[in-house]
């Protein structure tokens, strides 16, 4: 599982992993469950999507799924009526998500399921990793004005030169690190700590980032370190609002932007 490389593709739009096994299974005791070889993608809007070829498949009838689904019409939906994924890469990652709905096709004709498809919200994979702190890195697939003050070496056409792409703060018990590259396409936030960081506080990092830009801010992928093992969550796009009803707290062209900016964070 190469993690670098798989977020740099989706952040192109060019993810794509072939399967040796997808299994789809429902969320309850003697529920629906699909299985067969398949891919993971991206759609041309940058969504995940899935696609199962099956060969095994338990608990289910053509109509099973549209009773299950019309059940629950109108009404907040169990968790019963949810399905989990857990697929096998060709390389060996194995891959994870949960709580969407399939649609399956079927042959009419034998009354046997060809295909499933389906949307994914997010998709996650998860290695052992020599890791001693706790990391947690959220990639924003664009340019965020932020108050940078370090410098980086980078390689160009006309040979190595130095950009200020960097800022370095501590805050919340932890390190952080800000990295916003000109013309990467994308924003990574940092932070890493000796211990363990409060729950769901990638969150509350996305907030901040929200607060001190003035813009809406959606992570679409976050790496999760942890000693001994390392997870990668990728998430499909979210409908955002391209004019944001709130102001940042302090002008980006301000000294006091440069200086207090990350105080504020």
């Amino acid at each position: 599982m190469k993690i670098d490389e798989m977020i740099e593709n989706f952040r192109l739009g060019k993810f794509e992993l072939d399967c040796k096994r997808i299994v789809l299974t429902q969320n309850k005791e003697t529920g629906e469950r699909y299985e067969g070889k398949g891919y993971i993608k991206q759609d041309t809007d940058g969504v995940l999507i899935y696609n199962v070829y099956v060969t095994k498949h338990e608990n289910t009838t053509p109509h099973s799924q549209l009773s299950n689904y019309f059940s629950h019409l109108g009404k907040i939906h169990p968790d019963e009526t949810f399905f989990s994924l857990e697929a096998e890469a060709k390389d060996g990652t194995t891959l994870r998500a949960s709580r969407f709905f399939p649609a399956v096709s079927w042959d009419m004709h034998s009354g046997e399921p060809e295909f499933v498809r389906g949307q994914l919200q997010a998709l996650t994979a998860r290695r052992d990793f020599p890791q001693k702190n706790y990391v947690l890195e959220l990639h924003f697939f664009e340019k965020y004005e932020v108050p940078l003050n370090k410098w980086s070496t980078v390689e160009g056409i006309g040979g190595k030169h130095h950009v200020v792409d960097t800022a370095e703060f501590d805050a919340c018990d932890s390190h952080f690190m800000v990295n916003v590259r000109d013309g990467s396409g994308q924003s990574v936030v940092e932070a890493s700590s000796e211990q363990p960081f409060p729950l769901n506080f990638h969150w509350r990092i996305q907030e901040a980032l929200q607060f001190i830009t003035g813009r809406t801010a959606n992570h679409r992928a976050l790496v999760t370190c942890e000693p001994g093992s390392q997870k990668l969550e990728l998430i499909s796009p979210t409908k955002a609002s391209l004019r944001p009803h709130f102001c940042p707290p302090l002008k980006h062209v301000s000294i006091e932007y440069r200086t207090h900016g990350w105080e504020l964070f």
